[in-house]
């Protein structure tokens, strides 16, 4: 070999050391992330007013936010088994009975308590005042109907439950379409109603039911709404869990100070008018997302209730129901009180934007 070729391959394996090293590998493309969260035609819900100001778009640093509305629990239930949703704002005895029956999913955070009363045709009933016991208001509804949203629904399993402890042989009617109770009973199609919020309260103010057992007297602080995720969305994301729950809680905060965005934001989702919205989270205020013992001791009654109805067959523990950590790094109490959370302009500024 000559001496000029040799020279010019020294120089040019000492050119490439140095540029190897400026080699980079391109990067990975990001993981898009995509939220998909199923919710309820309920005010029991603080993703209304999230929902409305865009603030999880804003501030939970995903990709997409995919919102579906479902007519019930169970059907959101159905799609976490189906890998349709990521995060729902539910019942928690659809959890109970898609635990039960091996759908991976935990309670994260509690959305509201309350706010399933038993409302009956206006000037025809008694209601719990008057006759005193719960067992003597049902009795009236012997041989007659009443309307719950769809089997497995918290509204359903209460009212059978009640039934049954009172030996009252009464029809249920699972309405799918649950915003269309109060009509039915206006119609005469049945006699009474058990819904959530705001046609609770719906029938009521328009004439054509009273309340005869409110919420907080026939299951107190049952967990009428909760905030769920599944265990894969919860695995592969725990910092936008952790960060959806601190928003959940903020807007929580924000509806118990501002309740008539809770009300705009219904009027803006669900068409009802802001007097029967207000109407509905005065009668039903209770918007704390930090599960207190009441919430979770009420919760586990549900345990027994739902194997007497045949829903479930096991022996649910509250660490299967449960998965408290991250609500409890974003709240760590105490519980707040209705009417006890005051105006925080930070929050305003985090939901609104």
């Amino acid at each position: 070999m000559s001496k000029k070729v040799l020279a010019v391959i020294l120089v040019l394996i000492v050119l490439s050391v140095p540029l190897s090293g400026c080699i980079q590998k391109p990067e990975e493309p990001k993981e898009k992330i995509t939220v998909k969260i199923g919710y309820l035609p309920s005010m029991c819900q603080a993703i209304y007013v999230l929902k409305q100001h865009k603030t999880l778009e804003r501030e939970l640093g995903v990709d997409f936010v995919d919102y579906k509305r479902y007519e019930s629990g169970p059907l959101i239930t159905q799609a976490f088994a189906q890998g349709e949703a990521d995060i729902g704002f539910m019942g928690i005895p659809p959890v109970m009975i898609g635990i039960d029956k091996g759908v991976p999913i935990k309670v994260i955070a509690s959305t509201h308590s309350e706010g399933s009363s038993l409302i009956a045709r206006g000037n025809t009933y008694k209601n719990l005042t008057e006759l005193g016991s719960i067992e003597a208001v049902l009795k009236q509804f012997d041989g007659k109907s009443i309307g719950a949203p769809g089997k497995g629904s918290i509204q359903d399993v209460i009212i059978r439950t009640e039934l049954k402890k009172a030996g009252v042989n009464t029809t249920i009617k699972n309405i799918p379409i649950a915003s269309t109770l109060p009509a039915l009973l206006n119609e005469g199609q049945i006699e009474a109603y058990i819904v959530w919020p705001p046609f609770e309260m719906e029938g009521v103010l328009k004439g054509y039911g009273d309340v005869v057992i409110p919420s907080d007297k026939l299951w107190p602080y049952n967990p009428c709404c909760a905030l769920v995720v599944t265990n894969k969305f919860e695995k592969e994301h725990p910092d936008v869990v952790q960060k959806l729950v601190e928003l959940h809680n903020d807007a929580s905060m924000f509806i118990m100070a501002h309740p008539e965005e809770l009300a705009d934001a219904a009027n803006a989702e669900l068409g009802i008018d802001n007097e029967t919205a207000l109407a509905s989270i005065e009668f039903s205020p209770k918007y704390c997302a930090l599960p207190d013992d009441r919430y979770i001791n009420s919760t586990m009654q549900f345990v027994n209730a739902l194997k007497d109805l045949g829903y479930t067959t096991n022996n649910l523990t509250e660490e299967q129901i449960f998965d408290l950590k991250y609500i409890q790094k974003a709240h760590p109490g105490p519980y707040d009180e209705p009417g006890t959370v005051k105006d925080d302009p930070a929050i305003n500024k985090k939901i609104t934007g």
